[in-house]
């Protein structure tokens, strides 16, 4: 994705894209196969998707230093692995059921 070509990126489209390829995976991951634990009904996961896809790209744009250049890739901020929010916000999830299964408050 570039402006340099003189084609302007409207934040609402960046984050609305965010949002529906996050939902994608959550649907292709939680989507209601048998063999999952966790089911996850339809508002439940256009909740997540949308917390998920508004993280992923803020985090994405905190990280970038302001001197240089970036590439913006939807594959990458919405990696599940390494320096992304979706990685923060699942670490963050385990550790709150951690927690909750251990009784401590």
């Amino acid at each position: 994705m570039s402006t340099s070509d003189g084609r302007n990126v409207k934040l609402v489209d960046l984050l609305d894209e965010a949002r529906d390829r996050a939902l994608k995976q959550l649907q292709e991951r939680f989507g209601g196969a048998e063999e999952n634990k966790t089911k996850l009904a339809e508002d439940e996961l256009l909740n997540a998707a949308e917390i998920m896809g508004t993280s992923a790209v803020k985090y994405y744009d905190m990280r970038q230093r302001g001197t240089q250049n970036y590439r913006f890739e939807y594959d990458k901020i919405l990696n599940p692995k390494g320096d992304t929010a979706v990685y923060l916000l699942y670490t963050y999830a385990r550790l709150c059921s951690l927690i909750r299964k251990s009784g401590l408050t």
